[in-house]
């Protein structure tokens, strides 16, 4: 018989966490970061680099968490 639901500890032993998603992110697409980025022509690389990682986690794992930081930013019409 197939279990209806699925613990909650079963989730987590086929999931890996990662940070680099987050790091990326904030580096190259938040606006105010930009002194984060030492050399715009690394982003091409990266961003490779990043989405073989992700899709290697895929095959490996049943998903992926990824860490978000938030960013507060208030908008003005004028902006």
């Amino acid at each position: 018989m197939k279990r209806k639901y699925i613990a909650a500890e079963d989730i987590c032993r086929n999931i890996i966490f990662d940070k680099k998603l987050n790091n990326f992110a904030r580096k190259y697409l938040v606006k105010g970061n930009e002194c984060l980025v030492e050399y715009v022509m690394n982003f091409e690389a990266e961003h490779d680099s990043l989405s073989a990682m992700v899709g290697e986690f895929l095959m490996l794992h049943e998903g992926v968490a990824f860490s978000v930081y938030g960013e507060k930013h208030s908008f003005n019409h004028a902006d």
